[in-house]
């Protein structure tokens, strides 16, 4: 059989190209093998992040390519297994998880448990774990058999933002009493906005919300209601200078000189989160104030160890079901199933041009 995958060029990421890959027989599969045939992905500037670091945090090591100098984007999707030759995962079973942008994916079935599996595939073993796990849709508590293009969309972007919001408040916020996200129209910064908005009312240190956004996209943010203020870049100057902590979606180098050059000593900590401004990644003027980043999957771990498994399930499932109530309006969801929309879409998130009204699905 052949597998088509969606591929880009790692030296020139606006360069894409549809392949066919042979794949064996399914009659022919090893021991605990799986093929999982992809249904439905998400794609959102999130995946661009994955792109631009694709090297440096090992994003392209996933799913490796069988073309040099070719890569295959990670996404989050929904699959069907196909074919199977582990006991206990079923032809027929639906599961949530981390895919190529591809038709199918070969996996190896480990851990399994009732809620789904690991891919235990060599080349997977020490890239971060939650990447590599497949939820089992029956088993799975944030599942909901309604919403699968807004979990597809937001899940892996909330559970990020969930994390950030579990960092920061396990940080007292950093003594902060404003805490400002850039780029305030992307997903991962407005479901991280809400959750920061539900926690204001049980918090004993007030704090205000303030996103920093486009004058384009200043009335989709306003009509969230997640922000206390919000900024246009170009009003950067009336930011209050008080004790502030910024949390970074935009990668822009020069928007953090300039914050850091107005805020001066009262940044208390500069987390440093995506790349939505992808290229504008360097700058005349460096801020002296580099930041820390912040790795998703290196927190889910910390909090899995202290919290236990069960109480980062309930937590994340609690916060989760709350903001999918909330936010199932906020944005439109196309879904689209022609190859070159797809590519077109690809190069409209890559130049910052996608609205951020619109979420996107590909569906095989």
């Amino acid at each position: 059989m052949q597998i088509e995958t969606f591929c880009i060029h790692r030296q020139n990421i606006h360069k894409t190209q549809w392949a066919s890959e042979h794949f064996p027989s399914i009659d022919n599969l090893q021991n605990d093998e799986v093929l999982l045939k992809i249904e439905k992905y998400a794609f959102t500037a999130n995946n661009i992040s994955y792109i631009t670091t694709g090297d440096k945090l090992g994003y392209w090591q996933f799913f490796p390519s069988q073309q040099a100098d070719w890569g295959k984007v990670p996404v989050w999707g929904f699959a069907t297994v196909e074919a199977s030759a582990h006991e206990r995962v079923a032809v027929g079973e639906r599961f949530y998880g981390y895919f190529p942008m591809a038709s199918h994916l070969l996996v190896q079935a480990g851990k399994v448990k009732t809620h789904g599996f690991f891919d235990v595939m060599p080349h997977r073993a020490n890239l971060p774990a939650i990447y590599n796990q497949y939820l089992n849709v029956q088993q799975d508590e944030l599942y909901e058999a309604g919403k699968e293009a807004f979990q597809a969309i937001f899940r892996p972007l909330f559970t990020t933002s969930f994390l950030l919001e579990a960092f920061m408040v396990s940080h007292d916020f950093f003594g902060a009493t404003q805490i400002v996200l850039t780029s305030a129209s992307s997903k991962t910064a407005f479901a991280l906005a809400s959750l920061l908005k539900a926690y204001q009312k049980t918090s004993a240190n007030p704090f205000k919300i303030v996103g920093l956004t486009s004058t384009n996209n200043e009335p989709f943010v306003a009509g969230l209601g997640c922000y206390d203020t919000l900024i246009t870049y170009s009003n950067l100057p009336t930011l209050p200078q008080e004790k502030t902590v910024v949390i970074d979606f935009a990668g822009n180098q020069t928007l953090h000189y300039d914050l850091q050059a107005h805020i001066g000593d009262n940044l208390t900590y500069n987390c440093l989160v995506g790349a939505v401004h992808w290229d504008k990644g360097t700058a005349d003027k460096m801020p002296p104030n580099k930041g820390k980043f912040f790795f998703a999957p290196t927190h889910a771990e910390q909090f899995l160890q202290t919290w236990g498994r069960d109480v980062f399930q309930k937590r994340l499932s609690e916060a989760w079901h709350s903001f999918a109530t909330q936010a199932s309006d906020w944005i439109h969801i196309e879904i689209a199933q022609d190859k070159n929309r797809l590519s077109e879409v690809y190069q409209t998130l890559l130049a910052g041009k996608y609205p951020a009204k619109n979420g996107f699905i590909f569906a095989h």
